[in-house]
């Protein structure tokens, strides 16, 4: 998968936006409560005005669209990127609890990992986003009270650490704003 594919699918992938859309929650509270302090006025006005918005669209429920924009831009940040593991195709899982999933090869995850799961049938609900718990190199139980035994369909992708998408979320916060580096 090319770089271009990779930063699309962890773009567009519900585990990752949900992460971002807290990330941008943290950072608009944390702007919204600031002073000007050594910023310019213009650049002020302009990180408060987002900070102002996302928190009133987290309120309305209207929040995805900025959710999906800094996604985008988080997804093409490299230290995100490069947390972010290929998928690993699942060959099963049980209906549990918890619901235990077999991968077709290698998982390579630890203890607490945080995995999205997509695309699996029949268990539809280890569907979604998780902590993991280790039990070999080819599976992993999920906190969840599956809906049937799962055949071999869907992919779990490791996700990003947190800490780096709040880094990134920060990185890109005056762009999105509409900060001007000459300002």
């Amino acid at each position: 998968m090319s770089t271009l594919s990779q930063q699309a699918a962890l773009a567009a992938d519900p585990g990752f936006q949900a992460r971002v859309q807290a990330a941008i929650t943290s950072e608009a509270e944390s702007i919204a409560a600031a002073v000007q302090g050594a910023l310019d006025l213009a650049t002020f006005n302009m990180r408060t005005a987002l900070a102002t918005t996302i928190l009133t669209a987290v309120l309305t429920g209207t929040v995805q669209p900025c959710v999906q924009q800094f996604a985008w831009a988080c997804a093409v940040n490299s230290t995100v990127a490069a947390d972010i593991a290929s998928p690993v195709v699942i060959a099963s899982s049980t209906p549990g609890p918890p619901v235990v999933v077999t991968t077709a090869a290698a998982h390579g995850y630890a203890t607490g990992n945080i995995v999205s799961i997509t695309g699996h049938l029949l268990n539809t609900a280890a569907n979604g986003t998780w902590s993991v718990t280790v039990l070999t190199s080819t599976t992993f139980s999920i906190p969840a009270t599956g809906t049937a035994s799962g055949t071999g369909t869907g992919t779990a992708t490791l996700q990003a650490a947190d800490a780096d998408i709040a880094t990134a979320v920060s990185a890109v916060w005056n762009a999105i704003a509409g900060v001007n580096a000459n300002t």
